[in-house]
């Protein structure tokens, strides 16, 4: 009977390095997936970066040229006021030409006298 018992303690303990071995071959493996997961973490932050970096870059060009724009647009409306003022003028004159040339008109046929 205790050979019996030595035999099962014997086959117990070869599954159990068995088993210890397995183990340990599953440990190297588990520890070169994490290296790899790092290393391809690492490469994606890198990418992410540079991404966000070109985003940044051409948001900062396009409010660069926003401004730009704004400031054109502020110049002509100062001249489309100027002009505006300018026409008004010129508008006046002609309706002060246009009464001078009516009494002129009727001044001649004698309907006004001066």
């Amino acid at each position: 009977r205790t050979e019996s018992l030595q035999q099962s303690l014997d086959g117990v303990s070869q599954r159990t390095e068995s088993l210890q071995q397995s183990l340990e071959g599953v440990n190297e493996s588990m520890g070169a997936l994490e290296k790899s997961l790092g290393e391809a973490q690492g490469s994606i932050s890198e990418k992410i970066h540079t991404e966000n970096v070109k985003c940044y870059r051409n948001i900062q060009g396009l409010m660069d040229e926003f401004a730009q724009q704004l400031e054109k647009v502020d110049l002509s409306e100062n001249i489309m006021k100027s002009i505006k003022r300018s026409f008004g003028l010129i508008i006046g004159l002609l309706m002060l030409n246009l009464v001078g040339i009516a009494a002129t008109i009727l001044c001649s046929l004698g309907f006004i006298s001066l």
